[in-house]
């Protein structure tokens, strides 16, 4: 008893007790940050949970973390770090070599975008360390009852806000107006898919709290009716009513969400945390029925309100399928070294098909699918590791479930986190939320600290340095993210500024300056650091902004335009050499070097942007102009894509192209081949010039 997990922990609370809610308190501060998913709020999570989690550790010991599973867990981001080190063929990605043929200098890597996948690693190890701080926590029952209420109560917080808004008309997303998903509830989340994990992870710490000391109810055997029933009073009803209401408002909160998938995933969690808890067979009872009510309502609640939504997966199958497809191809192309950690966006334009049709014109940033993601990011090797730590994750809760009596409800409530999380990143991408991943690694570090019985557990003692291990790459993500946030909202002015541009929106040009000035005067982006994701792209809006202004000086002023067109052309060469694989940025030089008369240096930089992104929507009907004027500078194969994307233009959106191709009387030849002889197609040509004769007249 002297070395128990217990013991220890009593002795490292002397000053800490107030941990558990301070993770608590950090996951309802990220929820209420529109879950973490903004350019400050993302890696101001990461270096927050990462900081917290190097006091943690500093503070009460890692007992009983086993070695192999850390060193499995740390190989994927061990990866990472080593896709971004300088590198040569055959490892180094070729696209590299492309981008210096094109005259940008840069440093090959097998990452195609090295600031991702720092800033990726960064926040991957600020969960890993939060999960380590969780498992510090709960390698008592005390500090994991603790964490547990702390969790459930955040999450509790969040959904009552979500219940609140429903119901005052669901037009805010805390301060902002609500742009998408009027008619689901999603709290203080963007997307409501992402809610409904968070809102069914807090259903399931909810039903913990409830049914945790109903192992203590005594059996049939050892007490009569009466006395059970007033055990049942006193360990459940009395004292955990209170998390019996927020089991029911995070319930209705995933209901209300219409997300199909989350509710999928939360019904499927808490029938595998129902039938874990009730397999022994001693505590399914008063509490266990309970839970098992609960989620019986969820079903009922489903069919009366959520199922219609189902009947709509259908008419989603066939572009998630293409979407899942086109990822296939980008893991095909690479398989073992992959793409680098968090480039899954700039991957997936190199790979990108008309197969998706071009009305699917939105940022396609995530898979849909994580597990996917990962294998595309990672490659097969490190992607293995990752599937090796789930498998122990879930050999170590069975095994926990099969074992614990009094504190079973911990491996059964850890079984059924892996369970939704899992399942619903077959389909989605919530977990890469950061308020659902944080809440999904504290979860799973307490419930695996907890997951076999004291005995079991190791002695504190026995790994003093597991945790100052792991301390150290705590503080390095934590600062890092930190500087990620601060330089992100340093450069907020031009990134709103850009913003304003690509939406098509007319913005003053003293506005314009003054959010250029604001950028370049500001200390950070003079300080001679290493490029941070914030920094690539604030050289972009930066250009973007240059580039507006010299719209706006081309004629009154044309010396200060040369200047800021030059400003621009080197803006966009920096981020370029960064990451190489952005087609907005290569079709943005070529129009810098369209603008200096450089037709050759314009072609090449064009060639580029049809290789890094060929079939990027925004981006179809913006180059077509491009390709008319260059196509004699540029190779046979871009005249035949020319004629496929004119085609494809067509197809989607006809009279859009049409207005383009009386604008740019160069590419009608070029349309004509690409309709060929189809009748409809002419007709249609024809019906359009009638409109546009009828609109003058």
């Amino acid at each position: 008893m002297k070395n128990s997990p217990r013991t220890a922990y009593r002795t490292a609370s002397s000053g800490v007790a107030i941990l558990p809610y301070a993770w608590g308190s950090l996951c309802l501060l990220a929820a209420l940050a529109l879950g973490g998913a903004t350019p400050v709020a993302g890696p101001g999570v990461a270096a927050a949970a990462a900081l917290l989690a190097a006091l943690t550790l500093l503070r009460v010991p890692l007992g009983g973390f086993p070695f192999i599973w850390m060193a499995l867990a740390m190989a994927p981001l061990l990866w990472a770090c080593v896709q971004t080190l300088p590198m040569h063929a055959p490892w180094a990605n070729p696209l590299w070599m492309a981008a210096t043929n094109a005259g940008i200098g840069n440093t090959p890597s097998i990452s195609i975008n090295p600031p991702a996948t720092w800033d990726a690693l960064a926040r991957g190890t600020a969960l890993l360390t939060a999960l380590a701080a969780a498992w510090a926590i709960g390698s008592s029952r005390r500090g994991a009852v603790h964490m547990l209420r702390a969790l459930a109560l955040a999450g509790t917080v969040v959904c009552a806000y979500g219940l609140v808004v429903g119901m005052l008309g669901n037009t805010q997303v805390m301060t902002l107006p609500k742009a998408v998903y009027f008619d689901s509830l999603t709290a203080s989340f963007i997307n409501r898919n992402s809610f409904a994990t968070f809102a069914g992870l807090t259903l399931l710490a909810c039903m913990a709290v409830v049914v945790e000391r109903a192992g203590e109810i005594p059996s049939t055997r050892q007490a009569g009716w009466r006395q059970r029933w007033q055990a049942v009073l006193n360990l459940v009803v009395l004292p955990r009513w209170g998390y019996a209401l927020g089991a029911l408002a995070a319930l209705l909160a995933v209901v209300l969400s219409h997300s199909r998938a989350g509710l999928a995933s939360t019904l499927v969690g808490g029938i595998v945390f129902i039938i874990a808890l009730g397999g022994r067979g001693k505590l399914l009872r008063t509490g266990g029925m309970a839970a098992m009510a609960l989620t019986v309502a969820g079903l009922v609640m489903a069919g009366m309100g959520g199922g219609s939504r189902f009947a709509l997966l259908a008419g989603d199958a066939d572009v998630r399928l293409s979407l899942y497809r086109t990822v296939w191809r980008g893991i095909e192309t690479n398989l073992w070294w992959g793409t680098g950690l968090g480039t899954f966006e700039d991957a997936f334009r190199i790979v990108r098909t008309p197969e998706l049709p071009l009305t699917m014109a939105g940022r396609v940033d995530h898979a849909h699918s994580t597990w996917l993601q990962w294998l595309l990011e990672l490659g097969l090797p490190a992607f293995i590791a990752v599937v090796a730590c789930v498998a122990w994750m879930l050999w170590r809760y069975g095994r926990g479930v099969a074992l614990r009596r009094r504190g079973a409800v911990f491996p059964a409530l850890g079984l059924a986190v892996v369970v939704l999380v899992g399942k619903h990143a077959l389909v989605d991408f919530s977990l890469e939320i950061p308020a659902v991943g944080l809440m999904a690694a504290l979860l799973v570090g307490t419930t695996l600290a907890q997951s076999l019985p004291s005995r079991q557990q190791g002695a504190p003692t026995a790994s003093w340095w597991r945790g100052p291990l792991l301390i150290m790459p705590a503080l390095a993500a934590g600062g890092f993210s930190l500087l990620t946030a601060v330089q992100a909202k340093m450069f907020q002015p031009v990134t709103l500024a850009a913003h304003a541009l690509r939406q098509g929106q007319q913005v003053e040009g003293p506005t314009l300056a003054a959010a250029r000035y604001a950028v370049l005067t500001s200390p950070l982006w003079q300080a001679p650091l290493p490029a941070t994701f914030a920094e690539q792209q604030a050289m972009h809006d930066v250009a973007i902004v240059e580039m507006g202004l010299v719209e706006r000086l081309n004629t009154s002023n044309p010396p200060a335009a040369k200047m800021l067109a030059l400003g621009a052309e080197t803006h966009v060469r920096e981020a370029l050499a960064t990451a190489p694989a952005d087609p907005y940025g290569w079709a943005r030089l070529a129009t810098l070097h369209k603008l200096f008369k450089q037709p050759q240096a314009a072609a090449t930089a064009l060639d580029m942007s049809l290789m890094t992104g060929a079939w990027e929507p925004q981006l179809v009907w913006a180059r077509l102009p491009l390709l008319a004027d260059l196509l004699p500078y540029l190779p046979p194969e871009d005249g035949l894509l020319l004629t496929r994307t004119l085609q494809e233009a067509w197809r989607s959106q006809p009279y859009k192209t049409w207005e383009l191709v009386r604008t740019y009387p160069a590419l009608a030849s070029h349309l004509q081949a690409a309709i060929g002889n189809d009748a409809h197609a002419m007709a249609q040509w024809m019906a359009f010039g009638d409109i546009r004769d009828r609109d003058k007249e």
